[in-house]
């Protein structure tokens, strides 16, 4: 069973979109959901169970165990969480993630020399706005479909 858009969101968010093993972020990583106790081993899919983890840094963990330190500061900052009154993501926060998500899938899939142009191009465009992170990407995706042609969407 995979964990639910809701919940996804919440750990990225509080983990704030940062690799919790290596502090890679987006976008220059793709960004996981991970399970700190591997479901093999019994862990389960709950905010005090899950983090934010790069793409390089889940495939190599696999199903071994963190550190017990690590275990327990992600047990304490989701109940932190837990604590703060954040409220839960609206379909708006949901739809930006989903668009964010595609549109960097859809980067990826590209070779290196493009993305570069796309972000080269969406970045000289929004100047002397510096936009964020999932600004860039979710342009550069849109621009880069745009310009390819290309009207497949993931959600």
């Amino acid at each position: 069973m995979a964990v639910g858009a809701k919940l996804r969101y919440e750990v990225l968010s509080r983990d704030n979109f940062t690799c919790r093993y290596c502090g890679a972020f987006a976008p220059i990583v793709m960004l996981h959901v991970d399970h700190v106790v591997p479901r093999k081993r019994g862990g389960r899919d709950i905010a005090s169970n899950l983090v934010t983890a790069c793409q390089d840094c889940n495939i190599g963990k696999s199903v071994t165990m963190p550190g017990l330190g690590l275990v327990a500061e992600i047990e304490e900052a989701a109940a932190k969480w837990a604590r703060d009154t954040h409220g839960t993501p609206d379909e708006d926060d949901l739809f930006e993630m989903r668009v964010y998500q595609n549109s960097l899938y859809f980067l990826e899939s590209l070779p290196a020399e493009q993305v570069l142009h796309y972000i080269a191009r969406t970045f000289i465009a929004a100047l002397p706005y510096r936009p964020t992170h999932s600004e860039l990407i979710r342009a550069a995706g849109g621009i880069a479909r745009d310009d390819l042609g290309r009207t497949e969407v993931i959600f």
